[in-house]
């Protein structure tokens, strides 16, 4: 096949038509800026594994609940640690519902020079009482942002009393939360972003802490685990590995502030054809009655009509059977009726009557 003839001035052209970009003038316009997210929030609270994988479920022995610190931040969900002082803070409050006849945990009630012997208790300190079914009264779960400018100040642990019986209660923030909920309209959820890009004093260290898991959030759903009826605030976390885990917090505000985000962190994890948009939170609520075709409408005829169906019923019930059947008899409008046909007597009939019905001997 020949080739095809080409111009002049393409024979002479160079084959290299992509255009040099001209070199920057600055090289600091090449580094890229730093990553930065507004979906920060950390979380010392109770976590109990129930799946390592897909049809994989963690062993009796192994489905305990546990002390940790769950860091999410933005699109990472990162499982920390916590230290010796947070466990027996949290251990030594009334944040887990136990049932009736077991006992709060007593491992960090005693110091390390001088334990407290098993089975015994404080002169003067009556055995705690754990409520049936009770809420928890105080947080002693600190929720803080990773960026936050708010400082705490620590309040003196009070007593509480259940039942006549006395709870130490860890000391818990007293001012507002370090975060602000923006609403940005009234079907998108609460976006909580962070004041200030330096960690305060009062937020752990999460670098110096033993690092213990770290989670995608691609395909995550985190949902109340409404069927786990033993603890309150309980939340379930189902990643797309078929890892799942249980996560116990102290209120009814961080269960919300984490279902909030968790719906916004989870699709933004995805790529950007495949990211839906984020979905509102939702509660459980009461279902709505089927609607009943035969139940009577509302409407005033309608009600007129039945209550003067209803006087007329009981107004006939209190009258003798006899004078009734009389007005039956003397009201000219039932002349014309037939009367009602009556169902033919059916005889059950032996099998020795039938066949001699039928002149078979037998």
């Amino acid at each position: 096949m020949p080739s095809p003839v080409l111009p002049q001035s393409f024979r002479n052209a160079s084959f290299d038509m992509e255009p040099t970009p001209p070199p920057l003038a600055d090289a600091e316009i090449d580094t890229l800026p730093p990553y930065t997210n507004n979906i920060r929030l950390a979380t010392l609270c109770y976590r109990k594994r129930e799946f390592r994988a897909a049809f994989d479920k963690v062993p009796r022995g192994f489905r305990t609940w546990e002390p940790v610190w769950l860091v999410l931040n933005g699109t990472a969900l990162r499982v920390y640690k916590a230290e010796r002082e947070e466990r027996c803070a949290i251990d030594g409050t009334d944040m887990p519902l136990l049932r009736t006849g077991s006992r709060v945990p007593t491992r960090c009630s005693g110091s390390p020079a001088n334990p407290r012997p098993t089975g015994t208790r404080l002169e003067g300190t009556p055995a705690p009482r754990i409520p049936r079914h009770g809420g928890l009264s105080h947080s002693s779960i600190y929720m803080t942002m990773l960026s936050s400018s708010s400082s705490y100040t620590s309040l003196p642990a009070p007593r509480q009393e259940h039942r006549g019986s006395f709870l130490k209660v860890a000391p818990a923030p007293a001012l507002p939360p370090p975060y602000t909920a923006t609403p940005f309209s009234a079907s998108t959820p609460f976006l909580i972003r962070s004041t200030s890009t330096t960690p305060t004093s009062s937020t752990p260290d999460f670098s110096k802490r033993k690092f213990l898991r770290q989670y995608p959030l691609q395909y995550a759903i985190c949902t109340r685990a409404d069927a786990y009826t033993k603890r309150e605030h309980v939340l379930r976390f189902i990643l797309h590995d078929g890892k799942q885990f249980l996560v116990q917090l102290s209120n009814r505000s961080e269960t919300v502030a984490w279902l909030q985000l968790m719906s916004i962190a989870a699709p933004l994890s995805l790529d950007l054809d495949e990211r839906p948009m984020p979905e509102p939170a939702h509660y459980p609520r009461r279902r709505p009655r089927p609607r009943d075709s035969q139940r009577p409408s509302t409407a005033p005829g309608a009600l007129e009509t039945a209550s003067a169906s209803a006087s007329a019923m009981a107004s006939n019930e209190g009258r003798p059977r006899e004078g009734v059947e009389e007005e039956v008899e003397d009201g000219q409008e039932m002349d014309h009726l037939p009367p009602p046909r009556r169902p033919e007597m059916m005889r059950s009939l032996s099998s020795v009557e039938q066949a001699r019905r039928l002149g078979i001997q037998i």
